[in-house]
């Protein structure tokens, strides 16, 4: 009866361990979902901010030229300094 006892908790043990693996699996594959989506949500907001640096830095372009005609036009119209 002595050997069968410890047979039934060596078994016991093993299932154990088993079922703890399969919970830390289960757990690491729900974390590895959502470090997933945070990822692509984070690739989106950056797709975004891209974007919009992309518009601000031609937005700056066009001020430069806007503002470089204009200098041109007040220097025609205004005689240099003496």
């Amino acid at each position: 009866m002595d050997s069968f006892s410890i047979s039934i908790g060596a078994f016991a043990s093993v299932v154990a361990l088993f079922l703890t693996q399969a919970k830390q699996k289960i757990d690491q594959a729900k974390e590895l979902g959502a470090l997933e989506n945070r990822v692509t949500q984070l690739e989106a907001r950056a797709k975004k901010v891209d974007e919009i640096l992309d518009r601000v830095v031609n937005d700056i372009g066009e001020i430069k030229a806007s503002l470089a005609r204009l200098e041109g036009l007040l220097m025609r119209k205004t005689p240099p300094p003496r």
